[in-house]
């Protein structure tokens, strides 16, 4: 709770960080206990989206992340499952359960289709090579679709 407590406070700045993949680490271990996950104040969520997302992941999957992922979905959490799930999708680089990937693939195309801003981010996954080519093309497959879905539907009028 100390360092929950801590890392609310400090406000820190992703592009200042110096040791990111420690910071995605400790972002990551304390999501994956109970006080972190429901603790932690959106900017640091964001902070380990920024961190993520510039490649400085480090850590190896645990039997918590898919705990995580069903807590925030079971919450309806989405801005924190979208974060969640982009280290997920990282995570899976060495897993070679398939079974796994079709849980995260159905949460991640339901998460995009409530949030689809966010598809960006998990483009990019993909597109930068970071991933298993298994999983690169499951996920170039869920952001085409929501790609594709967003472009059908009839904008709202104003």
């Amino acid at each position: 709770m100390d360092t929950v407590h801590l890392l609310n406070h400090l406000n820190v700045d992703g592009a200042k960080v110096v040791n990111k993949p420690h910071w995605v680490t400790l972002l990551v271990g304390l999501i994956r206990s109970d006080m972190g996950l429901g603790g932690l104040t959106p900017h640091n969520w964001h902070l380990l989206e920024e961190l993520v997302l510039t490649g400085n992941l480090t850590i190896s999957p645990d039997e918590a992340d898919q705990k995580v992922m069903s807590s925030l979905k079971k919450a309806g959490e989405w801005e924190k499952l979208g974060v969640w799930m982009l280290v997920v999708w990282l995570l899976l680089a060495g897993d070679t359960d398939a079974k796994s990937m079709e849980g995260v693939a159905e949460v991640t195309q339901e998460l995009l289709s409530k949030q689809p801003l966010i598809l960006p981010g998990y483009e990019s996954l993909y597109k930068r090579g970071w991933l298993h080519n298994l999983y690169k093309v499951k996920l170039e497959q869920i952001c085409q679709a929501q790609a594709e879905q967003l472009h059908l539907e009839p904008s709202p009028l104003l």
